[in-house]
């Protein structure tokens, strides 16, 4: 679950709301429901 890591140091949680988490980091929504 690397992924829960990497992407719990944002500024945002993607495992608490499946809606909080936004990849406004990378410019591509490519991952914003992985």
């Amino acid at each position: 679950q690397a992924q829960r890591d990497f992407f719990g140091a944002h500024t945002y949680r993607r495992v608490d709301r499946p809606g909080t988490f936004h990849t406004t980091w990378s410019g591509d929504r490519s991952e914003v429901e992985a």
